[in-house]
């Protein structure tokens, strides 16, 4: 989802760059790693790996879901809604309230 003022590409730019820096700074990492001779045990790794396939599953259930976000964004310059607003395909929430009434009831 991209923001109103930037261009249509930028998104995929940040996330070429992004995987391109992470990508380079993982090759860097596991050669120092070999270049140095540290061993490391792969039963330390287990907790770390468990909590990664976790994160994926989590995110595999969201695009599942297929959530546009919550909370939504509005139109003021800070980025923050004034409700408890929902853009979820399948949310019906907020019905059309003023802001004091929404976040009071």
């Amino acid at each position: 989802m991209t923001d109103a003022g930037a261009p249509a590409g930028a998104d995929r730019y940040f996330h070429t760059a992004m995987t391109l820096f992470v990508t380079a700074t993982a090759a860097l990492t596991a050669y120092g790693l070999w270049a140095t001779r540290v061993a490391v045990d792969w039963r330390q790794l287990l907790p770390v790996a468990g909590i990664l396939v976790l994160l994926l599953a989590l995110f595999a259930f969201y695009r599942w879901r297929q959530a546009d976000g919550c909370p939504a964004r509005s139109s003021s310059s800070s980025g923050l809604s004034c409700t408890a607003t929902c853009t979820c395909s399948r949310c019906a929430w907020p019905p059309a309230a003023p802001c004091r009434s929404a976040m009071t009831g």
